[in-house]
């Protein structure tokens, strides 16, 4: 309940910097619009980073030797690959 409370903090804190930075007034028609559009870029790119910094962790992660080089551990033996 609290991840969810702070991710929609989140969300809301970035809506009220969106409406303040453009000076918006949500009771006219085209400053609506105008938040709409930039809200849902916002989103999407936002959306767009978290998923490539995931994307890179986990390719690092495979990337890493996860067993000691050299070394006998109980039936499994770590080699080097070539």
């Amino acid at each position: 309940m609290r991840i969810i409370s702070i991710i929609l903090f989140f969300f809301l804190l970035g809506a009220f910097f969106i409406i303040s930075e453009k000076n918006l007034y949500l009771t006219n028609n085209q400053d609506q619009i105008t938040f709409k559009n930039d809200y849902t870029f916002w989103i999407t790119h936002l959306s767009t980073a978290v998923t490539k910094s995931y994307v890179t962790l986990v390719g690092n992660v495979v990337k890493l030797e996860w067993l000691p080089k050299d070394e006998i551990l109980g039936n499994v033996t770590a080699t080097k690959k070539s």
